[in-house]
């Protein structure tokens, strides 16, 4: 009969535990595009930008210069070049005339600029066929009919089949469906809708779909002050493009009285929650949106922890949620920052979690920016300023590695070490340990007092809201078994951000427990596996004997760690 032996799993998150980490940045800053540099001539307030999906061509317009940059990734790098820039030209009448909005199809075979023509003040918008090799651009339209009196912003839907704009001055939106061949035709133009204070559609600033493409949202002011904002929800046919006004949230209804110029509107990629941007308030106006597409108040935003870099919110330009919908970024032009918030996927509200700083820790020309614009697959950031054109990796690599013992008593331990190895800071860590049927967890006792810690069953989960590039974590798992094995522990780690290598978040381990027979045995096995180390090769599993990777810590320096937390533990 076997004898109840535990099993010891330390995990280790991070690189150096005798030293507290400086605060990393939320971000980390590649490059910035500076106007009038060498390569880099035509970025004089930079408005906005589109990515391919492969990430190898961005397109960014520059308002002042009436430029279109076109940038090229090269293979293997994350830097931008600029390959070629598209001038208006008022001799000739191309390009464009202080382009304020980019659009690129989802075919990617067209791009959309939102502009006024070289040669007069009268606004169009530009239709440019793309290489896809090349990234370059050639002009098959310039569509200037009704509707385009000082246009604000307009959208694509996610099919390519209509474009959405929304124009101040034509008091308008009108829908435009898109042929094969990039084109553009109206289908629609609004001006009227039924909330009685309004005459006409006033000034509409900002227009966005939803993601299941069923709605549409229009933000705009009314003629009598704009500070009476209204966000118009719209019934959108998705074979038409065709929109029927629905109903609305304004500046009459409890709590939005603030709704001041919605400039931007942003919705999570789950469709439940809605936020509109004013530039003329302090705060991120937070709706969810109820099935029918309607929009419910639910509160503000605002910087909740204020620390060195930021402590309110003054002129938010607009904002952009990762793919995964955890993440969300804002621009606020008045304080040249670019911000990071953390969305709580349940209520939908908006934390800050830190910001980037014009010329700080080598972040250049973010004064007055304005539009973030994230990449397809939420990896980059893209910042727009009135002087250049700055770049952010999103990225992180968090590694884990084990390391197994059999000791002479039977007892085994397995050892994880889990390394961030940045360059941003990891959010919402979630380290989980899953053992097999027959297996107990007695208990997770994490090093650090600010990670949490649950057991199910045969499942130990463990949360960390954040985590430094550079900083460590330890959780020591308690298990123990009845029978001999052998089992499997799993162990895996994740976070909000991207991680660019997930195949080394993940190790299983292949552990046995010791018998009455084995007690103080001192066989060939047991001393070939004391001290086992297992490594994840990027294979997402390990087990056996091999040298360990992955920024793991050694054994001498895990006994100092396990003297450190039994100081702690004495101390509380």
């Amino acid at each position: 009969m076997s004898k109840q032996a535990p099993l010891i799993l330390s995990v280790v998150a991070g690189i150096s535990l005798f030293s507290n980490p400086v605060q990393s940045a939320p971000l980390s800053h590649l490059q910035t595009l500076v106007n009038d540099a060498p390569g880099s001539e035509h970025f004089h307030f930079t408005y906005d930008s589109v990515s391919t999906a492969d990430n190898r061509f961005v397109y960014s317009i520059a308002g002042v210069d009436d430029a279109i940059n076109i940038m090229q990734r090269s293979p293997g790098s994350k830097l931008l070049s600029v390959i070629d820039t598209v001038l208006g030209d008022e001799d000739t009448g191309a390009g464009t005339h202080r382009p304020q909005d980019i659009e690129m199809s989802s075919d990617e075979r067209h791009i959309y600029v939102l502009g006024g023509s070289p040669e007069d003040t009268d606004n169009s918008i530009f239709v440019f066929e793309r290489n896809a090799d090349t990234g370059a651009l050639v002009e098959v339209q310039e569509y200037s009919q009704r509707g385009l009196a000082s246009p604000a912003r307009f959208t694509l839907s996610d099919d390519g089949q209509f474009l959405y704009v929304a124009s101040l001055n034509s008091h308008s939106v009108t829908v435009l469906q898109r042929a094969a061949n990039g084109t553009l035709r109206e289908v629609q133009f609004i001006t009227e809708v039924e909330p009685e204070f309004t005459s006409g559609y006033d000034y509409p600033t900002s227009v966005i779909i939803s993601p299941d493409q069923n709605h549409l949202y229009v933000g705009m002011w009314v003629s009598s002050s704009s500070s009476n904002g209204v966000i118009g929800h719209f019934q959108r046919d998705t074979t038409t493009g065709a929109l029927s006004y629905v109903d609305q949230a304004d500046f009459t209804q409890d709590g939005l009285g603030g709704l001041n110029q919605p400039t931007d509107l942003a919705i999570s990629p789950d469709g439940r929650h809605l936020y509109a941007t004013c530039t003329s308030n302090s705060e991120i106006f937070e709706f969810q949106i109820t099935p029918t597409g309607s929009l419910s108040f639910s509160g503000t935003a605002n910087v909740d922890t204020p620390d060195a870099d930021m402590d309110r919110l003054i002129w938010v330009n607009n904002l952009q949620f990762s793919n995964n919908g955890h993440l969300a970024y804002a621009t606020d032009t008045i304080q040249d920052t670019l911000i990071l918030f953390h969305r709580d996927l349940d209520s939908g509200e908006l934390h800050y979690a830190g910001a980037e700083v014009h010329g700080q820790d080598g972040v250049v020309e973010l004064r007055q920016n304005e539009r973030v614009i994230l990449s397809p697959d939420s990896r980059f950031a893209y910042v727009g300023s009135a002087g250049g054109f700055a770049v952010f990796d999103l990225t992180l690599d968090l590694d884990l590695a084990t390391a197994t013992r059999v000791l002479a008593n039977g007892t085994t331990t397995v050892e994880a070490t889990i390394t961030n190895q940045g360059p941003v800071a990891a959010h919402h860590l979630q380290f989980q340990f899953q053992v097999d049927a027959g297996v107990r967890i007695d208990g997770a006792d994490p090093f650090s007092l600010s990670t949490q810690c649950s057991v199910v069953d045969t499942l130990a989960t463990c949360r960390l809201d954040s985590l430094n590039a550079n900083a460590s974590e330890i959780i020591t798992l308690s298990v123990s078994s009845d029978s001999a094995g052998p089992y499997i522990v799993t162990s895996s780690v994740s976070s909000d951000e991207i991680d660019e290598q997930l195949a080394n978040n993940m190790v299983e381990d292949s552990i046995s427990f010791g018998t009455d027979d084995s007690t103080g045995d001192d066989s060939d096995d047991d001393r070939s596996s004391d001290d086992d180390t297992t490594s994840d090769d990027n294979s997402g599993q390990s087990s056996g004997s091999s040298s360990s990777g992955g920024g793991s810590l050694n054994l001498g320096l895990m006994l100092v760690l396990a003297g450190l937390g039994w100081f702690r533990r004495q101390a509380q």
